[in-house]
């Protein structure tokens, strides 16, 4: 009708601009010939995908053994089954909404229902899972990628490394900083108390160095099984290249996930692997990609029966809680 104005929101028009982005990018990767269709319709669906498949269901279970190993360091009252049960509903979500929100949602909607007037513990416990996995792929990003410099004598992985060195470097400074008495001070000038209750529980963590060391033990198990992972999709499209090539790789490749562009990294991550891939002489980057998200795919949607299980004493949980939960004010009593 004339006249009539149709307001639209800004987070509409940011999801229309990022899926015009993936959009664009897909596109660049069909009309450049990088994407090759006659690849990706060889996949081979033997031991190959098998191995595939138990690669990324060690690299799901892993993270949520970590978490539980957190939440123990904090008293919170979270059995390892429950945890599991509560991931497994998380990357079910994970399909549906961005990112890893669904998870993150999903462990910070239970968690906090299980552990009443405890949310900003629960919340650190979420902080910490990130901020060690995080840690332990930069790390091994390095170190692969440093192994693979010295070994070789294509310098196309020079720049990333480094790069990666210098982010690990000021991660090391924002640490160090962190664990010291300034810390504190800086907390105590903050009058906002929700997120010096936050950042408290976070510092709880310094007096559990074994935990700690744990949880970074086990961030390094499972980036290794989402390698494996990665190699054994090079398997399916019968691609055979070398191991030590895809270790260097495919980290850098999984860093490039938290880069929030696109949906679901859509486009962005398929770009970089064929880039890096392409740049030491090995076809197949985006083709492995595509696979690697069909096995994820696969493997999120069969985590979904966990959800025909209420969590126990805690009960179903609406997608809209999920949405809530990711709001800066859910993190708040």
């Amino acid at each position: 009708m004339p006249g009539v104005q149709v307001k639209v929101s800004r987070k509409t028009w940011l999801g229309a601009l990022r899926g015009a982005v993936a959009a664009a990018l897909v596109a660049w990767l069909i009309l450049s010939g990088r994407l090759d269709f006659k690849t990706l319709a060889g996949v081979q669906l033997g031991w190959a995908f098998l191995g595939a498949v138990v690669s990324k269901l060690i690299g799901c279970l892993v993270p949520l053994i970590r978490w539980h190993y957190l939440v123990r360091a904090q008293h919170l009252e979270l059995r390892l089954q429950t945890a599991v049960h509560i991931g497994l509903i998380g990357y079910f979500l994970a399909i549906i909404m961005p990112a890893m929100l669904g998870l993150d949602g999903a462990r910070l909607v239970y968690g906090a229902r299980r552990n009443v007037g405890r949310k900003e513990a629960v919340l650190s416990t979420i902080l910490m899972d990130r901020l060690i996995g995080l840690v332990a792929l930069i790390l091994l990003a390095v170190v692969f990628g440093s192994a693979f410099l010295l070994h070789s004598s294509n310098m196309a992985m020079a720049e990333p490394v480094l790069y990666l060195a210098g982010v690990l470097a000021m991660g090391a400074a924002v640490a160090a900083f962190l664990a010291s008495r300034h810390a504190r001070q800086v907390l105590a000038a903050l009058s906002w108390k929700p997120f010096q209750r936050l950042m408290a529980a976070v510092a709880e963590y310094r007096r559990h160095e074994g935990v700690l060391a744990a949880a970074l033990l086990l961030s390094f198990l499972g980036h290794l099984s989402g390698i494996a992972c990665a190699y054994f999709a090079f398997l399916m499209l019968n691609l055979t290249p070398p191991l030590p090539t895809v270790c260097a790789i495919i980290p850098l490749v999984n860093l490039s996930r938290g880069i929030p562009l696109t949906p679901m990294g859509l486009g962005v991550v398929d770009s970089v692997s064929e880039t890096l891939f392409s740049a030491v002489g090995i076809d197949g980057g985006v083709e492995v990609s595509l696979v690697l998200r069909m096995v994820a795919l696969l493997v999120f949607a069969g985590c979904g029966a966990a959800y025909l299980f209420p969590v126990a004493r805690v009960g179903r949980t609406s997608l809209r809680d999920l949405r809530l939960s990711a709001r800066p004010e859910a993190t708040c009593d």
